[in-house]
């Protein structure tokens, strides 16, 4: 299976919005005390989903490129049970030929993962199915939750929307920047907290570039990533990768816009 990478660029949101608060109480403050949290459950979570879906796909080439309603997987802790049942129950009725698990009706070759949000117990993982010729016809969108220190799966629904290698989607959200951040992210760059359908604590890697633009004070230039205030209050627009938002646009002022 071909792994991509493990960067976590929505990560452990409500640690980031107290830290988030305590930069902007102690904007004039010389020092601060950040505490580093473990990063082993987001980690262990694609591991989880990995394990799962390697052993789909093997069985499934195994059997001709149909999975079977006996499989013992339909067993596996890693599921819950609502989605065991609606897998064994696709599976008997024939999902109109769509494997349940991979959305595709042809077996892909291999599968790769990619977080799409993090949250300390809950995420979502889009499975995006490879072939040597072709292209998927969609994605699975895997929602995990930690249960008893243990990561499980506890919905599977598949896209019909396009899979691009590289920009995967577009990116608009306002927020606040913070640079001063602990492992497993990278302090060098800035990021940008913020809310997504009401739920506070998302966290997103900034990438700028010579054609990011950014507006303030009334002035609209090259963004000039050394003017950039911690906890300063910001709209980007850009599209989200891999790796982080490749920064289009933003409008940033130290105060709320």
């Amino acid at each position: 299976m071909q792994t991509v990478s493990k960067r976590q660029f929505i990560i452990y949101g409500v640690f980031l919005v107290a830290l988030l608060g305590v930069c902007s109480a102690l904007w004039y403050s010389t020092s601060m005390t950040i505490k580093n949290e473990d990063d082993r459950k987001v980690t262990e979570a694609l591991d989880v989903a990995f394990d799962f879906y390697n052993a789909w796909l093997d069985e499934a080439k195994a059997n001709g490129g149909k999975m079977k309603a006996d499989s013992i997987l339909l067993s596996s802790t890693a599921l819950e049970n609502g989605v065991r049942d609606s897998l064994l129950a696709k599976l008997n009725t024939g999902n109109d030929g769509v494997d349940p698990a991979l959305c595709q009706s042809v077996v892909p070759d291999d599968v790769k993962m990619k977080y799409v949000s993090e949250m300390p117990t809950e995420v979502e993982v889009m499975v995006i199915s490879k072939y040597a010729t072709g292209t998927p016809t969609g994605f699975a969108l895997v929602n995990m939750k930690m249960a008893d220190k243990t990561w499980v799966i506890t919905n599977i629904a598949c896209s019909k929307g396009d899979v691009l290698e590289e920009r995967e989607f577009s990116f608009s959200n306002k927020g606040q920047l913070l640079k001063n951040v602990p492992p497993p992210f990278d302090n060098t760059q800035w990021h940008l907290i913020f809310s997504e359908d009401g739920t506070p604590g998302h966290v997103a890697p900034l990438r700028f570039s010579a054609s990011s633009t950014c507006r303030a004070n009334n002035a609209e230039a090259v963004c000039d990533i050394n003017a950039l205030k911690e906890a300063a209050y910001a709209k980007i627009d850009g599209a989200m990768t891999e790796t982080g938002v490749e920064v289009t646009k933003m409008e940033w002022s130290e105060n709320p816009l």
